[in-house]
């Protein structure tokens, strides 16, 4: 969290999303932090007719963050499902997954080293292919 607010220093997330982390996820890692974190901001969707089509294929939490990210005209979507990554790119929208902000993080000397991090995203069951 310290290095998102480092990084970012103010993110803005869409209700689905904060509902999935703080509501249903109450209780698991990030949840309290997000409730308490004042840089973050929920936003809710103007248009929720635009999350429709999106659904299909997505969960609501990334559907609605790839709405807000073109109703804000933001500069950077943070998501690591799969999915969710192939519709942003479709969508030509800019984006980095937790590896990507690790990245920047060392780049801007905010971490001294990625396989730490690496190692407890693995040691928390975070999947990480051979080839990345």
């Amino acid at each position: 969290m310290e290095l998102l607010k480092s990084l970012y220093q103010r993110i803005f997330i869409p209700a689905a999303v904060y509902d999935e982390v703080v509501v249903q996820g109450r209780g698991r890692p990030g949840a309290g932090e997000v409730l308490d974190a004042s840089w973050i901001e929920t936003r809710a969707i103007r248009n929720p007719a635009r999350v429709q089509p999106l659904r299909v294929s997505l969960g609501v939490g990334e559907s609605e963050a790839i709405v807000l990210a073109h109703e804000i005209s933001s500069d950077l979507v943070i998501m690591d499902e799969l999915a969710g990554r192939r519709e942003l790119s479709r969508q030509a929208l800019p984006m980095l997954g937790i590896l990507g902000v690790l990245q920047q993080a060392k780049v801007q000397g905010f971490i001294l080293a990625l396989r730490p991090e690496l190692d407890a995203l693995l040691g928390h069951g975070f999947y990480i292919s051979q080839r990345v």
